[in-house]
């Protein structure tokens, strides 16, 4: 009966480690493809033992439609309309307008697809590690900082008012006392 136990104990430990040995060949292959392809044409995502979404994805998914949703630049507005406009009494041939339309649809589009697919990545990891070394530097250096600083301020501030009330308050008492016996009258 023990000899049994063990088998089952060992069957039960090599399924694990072909669990995971399936598990890492996944995770190889998915990153091997997310590199060079499409994620999709290699496995089902049902089929993966992991999630392969971020967590702050899960907390705070991304809207894919609505990508300013903070409003953070409504004075940024670069379509045609906003750019291009002919008055009532000068207006251009039809086509030279839908044309030009057209052109600077496409032209704009295609700059700006261009512009952030070389350099969109970067400059997000670049103000990602900017924001994060802001809120390194407040969380780990300046609130430590100013605790530091409150603590050492509140005993000046105590010493301090020792020395006010004890000097400065029967000097300024004796001269209130001194000056409220003044009488000023007009002639």
């Amino acid at each position: 009966m023990k000899q049994g136990h063990e088998t089952t104990n060992m069957t039960v430990f090599y399924d694990h480690l072909n669990n995971k040995a399936n598990s890492f060949r996944l995770c190889k292959a998915a990153l091997t493809q997310w590199l060079f392809g499409s994620f999709e044409t290699l496995v089902s995502i049902d089929k993966l033992p992991f999630s392969i979404t971020n967590m702050a994805d899960d907390e705070n998914p991304l809207d894919m439609d609505n990508r300013d949703p903070n409003e953070l630049n409504p004075h940024l507005k670069v379509a045609f309309e906003d750019v291009l406009g002919e008055p009532a009494n000068a207006h251009s041939i039809d086509c030279v307008w839908k044309n030009s339309y057209k052109c600077f649809n496409c032209g704009k589009n295609c700059c700006y697809k261009f512009l952030t697919t070389l350099c969109g990545i970067f400059i997000a990891l670049y103000w990602g590690c900017e924001f994060a070394a802001i809120a390194f530097h407040h969380i780990w250096c300046f609130t430590p900082m100013l605790r530091l600083m409150s603590i050492l301020m509140g005993c000046c501030q105590k010493f301090y008012n020792s020395i006010v009330s004890c000097c400065l308050a029967p000097l300024c008492e004796t001269c209130g006392l001194f000056f409220s016996q003044i009488k000023v009258q007009n002639h």
